[in-house]
Parts: structure tokens; C-alpha cells; sequence
């Protein structure tokens, strides 16, 4: 008997068509016995070659799942950063807001240049605070994930 009478070369299993030969010797039975057993042998290396290529790809697959999380993390970290340094910018401008209005409440006359100087700053500080208002809750919106400092100071300003 030869290998090809044992293994069909696309199936794991033993060919059905071997039928034992009943006067056949004990060394053709030991021949016999390992051809089978290489075949099997066979089988077994192909099957490990298999699962060793998937675990190669299921480490690739995790390794770039890792990557990505940690590329995640540092993206959420800098936009952790920018809307710090945005809230730091508010508060600077509402803090000048709140100066200006005290000054102006503390003089009991100012001349009208005076005043529409106040004005004009006053009129900036404030647009200055609602861009600033609007940007930090665009990026409270866009990162609302990632970040865990959404403080709202928009009550602040009345």
C-alpha cells in the first residue's frame, strides 16, 4: 500500500477505499501502521501550521487594536489640554469684564470719551467672551468623550 491509498491530500480523514488484504505479512502490517501513522502525523502539522497563522494574525490584529487605543488616548489627552487652555482664556476675559464694569461703577463721572472708550472695550471684552463661550462648547460638544472638565461658566457672566 502507498501514502496516496491512505491520504486523498484535501481531507483530514483516512480514505474509506483501504480494504485489508487477509494474507498479508507482519511486516507489511508494520509498514502499513506507519504509513498510517505519518499520515497522521501529517494531518496533525497542518493543523498546527493553521493555528499558528491565526495566532500570528489574531497578535497583529491585537497589536493595532493597542495602537489605536493608545493613539485614542493621546488625542483625548490633547484635547483634554486645549479645552483647559480655552476655559483659562474665559476666565482671564471674564475676569477683565468684571475689573472694567468695577471701574466704571467706581468713577462718579467720566467725560464721553471716557465713556465710549469703556464702551468699546467693554463691547470687545464681551465678544471676546462669546467667541471663547462658543468654543469651548463646540469642543465640549465634538469631544463630550473625552472630556471630563465641562464646566459651564456662562452663569458666571450675569
Amino acid at each position: 500500500m502507498s501514502f496516496s491509498d491512505y491520504y486523498d491530500g484535501g481531507s483530514a480523514e483516512i480514505c474509506s477505499s483501504y480494504a485489508p488484504n487477509p494474507v498479508v505479512s507482519d511486516c507489511q502490517d508494520n509498514n502499513d501502521d506507519s504509513e498510517y501513522v505519518y499520515v497522521k502525523y501529517r494531518i496533525a502539522n497542518k493543523r498546527l501550521s493553521s493555528m499558528e497563522k491565526e495566532a500570528i494574525e489574531m497578535k497583529a490584529t491585537i497589536d493595532s487594536y493597542a495602537i489605536t487605543i493608545q493613539n485614542e488616548m493621546q488625542f483625548r489627552e490633547m484635547c483634554q489640554l486645549a479645552l483647559l487652555d480655552e476655559q483659562t482664556k474665559y476666565r482671564k476675559c471674564h475676569a477683565d469684564y468684571l475689573r472694567l464694569l468695577q471701574l466704571l461703577n467706581s468713577r462718579p463721572r467720566t467725560s464721553d470719551e471716557e465713556r465710549t472708550a469703556y464702551k468699546s472695550q467693554t463691547e470687545h471684552l464681551l465678544t471676546v467672551i462669546g467667541q471663547l463661550q462658543m468654543i469651548i462648547q463646540n469642543m465640549k460638544e465634538q469631544y463630550s468623550g473625552a472630556l471630563c472638565l465641562g464646566t459651564d461658566h456662562s452663569a458666571h457672566m450675569e
